[in-house]
């Protein structure tokens, strides 16, 4: 991994805003993002990214590219170092979507790369379109299951939305 990079304060004011909306505070997948691995190189996604796609700050000899399947369909290539999954599991349709997405996010993984995701409870409180009722501790053990290791990231992540690392 090369060394930390520096931010202009401008910069790390930039992380977390959108054209169209600006958070009081960067999202918290975002914040762990800068915290953990901004300086590394390499290949960055960010999954599920939205129509209004978060600054995500990068260095020379990164690459962002940017994946949501409403917004920005064409499917990666490649496999990348790190992925961001901001409020992206929480919204997805019932379980089965879930366990297909976070095996599709593994599947796009480097072998020693890392994910950030999060799974808050809102807007749907762990309930999902179809009716199941899915908790942090649910997607915890998913995680697991599919990554290996996996950190619950308890200072960036709040109760209600809870932040993991995991790497393969």
């Amino acid at each position: 991994m090369n060394s930390p990079v520096s931010l202009t304060p401008d910069q790390i004011a930039a992380v977390g805003k959108t054209s169209l909306r600006k958070y009081k505070q960067p999202p918290l997948v975002y914040r762990c993002y800068c915290e953990n691995v901004l300086h590394c190189s390499g290949r960055v996604l960010d999954y599920g990214c939205g129509r209004n796609p978060v600054y995500v700050p990068v260095h020379t000899g990164m690459e962002l590219v940017r994946y949501d399947i409403c917004y920005f369909p064409e499917r990666p290539k490649g496999e990348f170092d790190v992925i961001l999954v901001s409020n992206v599991l929480n919204v997805l349709p019932n379980s089965k979507s879930v366990v297909q997405t976070i095996g599709d996010i593994a599947g796009l993984l480097k072998p020693d790369g890392w994910v950030f995701v999060n799974f808050p409870s809102s807007p749907r409180k762990g309930r999902l379109p179809d009716g199941t009722v899915i908790g942090h501790d649910w997607v915890e053990i998913l995680l697991k299951l599919t990554f290996g290791e996996v950190k619950r990231m308890q200072e960036f992540g709040t109760k209600s939305s809870p932040v993991f690392i995991c790497t393969k």
